[in-house]
């Protein structure tokens, strides 16, 4: 009798979590949203006046999204903060300015990784 009801209840959690494991993401792509985050990383590219002067860096955009999906304010938290990625960052700031987000990210303050590097 005491397997029956483990194997019952086994049964009973596998059933009430599986429909949750499969609404969470079932083919391991990336959610709508960080899609395009990371098609808007890939639109800003590495602007090629920051490649010949050899401009490298790590910062963060932290961008504030109105309900209608317009960005509202960029602020940026940098580690390495260097006089040559000033201009850098006014440059991506700028970009994410120009950016429409989507309905999902509407309302919301979202933090965007950057890393230029010259080596991968």
């Amino acid at each position: 009798m005491k397997k029956q009801y483990v194997s019952t209840l086994l049964l009973a959690i596998i059933v009430a979590v599986m429909p949750m494991i499969l609404a969470a993401n079932p083919t391991n792509t990336p959610s709508s949203s960080a899609s395009e985050i990371l098609t808007l990383r890939k639109e800003i590219g590495y602007p090629q006046w920051a490649v010949k002067q050899q401009i490298e860096g790590t910062f963060e955009m932290i961008v504030y999204v109105t309900e209608s999906g317009e960005v509202s304010m960029v602020n940026f938290d940098a580690s390495d903060l260097s006089p040559s990625l000033t201009r850098l960052m006014a440059e991506v700031s700028q970009k994410i300015y120009a950016h429409r987000f989507s309905s999902e990210l509407a309302g919301q303050t979202i933090r965007i990784p950057f890393r230029f590097s010259l080596t991968k």
